[in-house]
């Protein structure tokens, strides 16, 4: 089984691998031999903590976490959390009611589903994310989200919006809104030096 509903894909030159995220799954694909194929056999792939009523996440983006090669952002119909790949230390601390809930995190995933991040209550409070990143100078994350989310969309499409919400490292969470009529829908940093 693969990442059934991709919207997703980030590489890594240092594994020499695409991680691709789907409805229910994050994927390790590694680059063998000309090919991917689905990284270790069988056992490179976890499943998104379920939702709220046992629905699924529904993974839509992935991007790293820059200044930690080790983290991905992982942006879902759920909320957004960040992923260790290497699920070296315990970094699910608590989800203080949002995504991914405790009951859905347990054994080993605690040791992936990361929600140990700097203002994690603001970055994490918005559902159906599109995008979701991190500015590697200043620790700004950036989000988008879709219709529904918590900046209610009122007009155009259901899957854009004209709301960015800059969360920055310290003091509170602010949103930047341009006009309802300039619409996006993914926003993102330009990081000249991509790890």
């Amino acid at each position: 089984m693969g990442a059934t509903g991709c919207q997703g894909a980030e590489p890594s030159s240092a594994t020499k691998s695409v991680w691709a995220v789907g409805d229910e799954l994050l994927v390790r694909y590694d680059y063998v031999d000309g090919r991917l194929v689905r990284g270790d056999g069988l056992g490179e792939a976890w499943p998104l903590p379920r939702q709220t009523g046992d629905h699924k996440a529904y993974g839509h983006e992935l991007t790293p976490v820059h200044g930690n090669p080790d983290r991905l952002w992982v942006g879902a119909n759920a909320g957004i959390v960040q992923f260790s790949k290497s699920g070296a230390a315990d970094c699910y601390a608590d989800s203080q009611g949002t995504w991914p809930l405790p009951r859905y995190v347990t054994g080993d995933a605690a040791k992936h589903w990361c929600t140990d991040y700097a203002n994690r209550v603001e970055i994490t409070g918005r559902t159906l994310i599109k995008s979701v990143g991190n500015d590697p100078a200043t620790g700004t994350v950036i989000s988008t989200c879709a219709g529904g989310c918590p900046e209610t969309q009122t007009t155009g499409n259901s899957w854009d919006t004209a709301y960015i919400r800059f969360v920055p490292t310290t003091g509170p969470q602010s949103v930047k809104s341009v006009s309802t009529a300039d619409r996006r829908y993914k926003a993102t940093w330009a990081v000249p030096a991509y790890q």
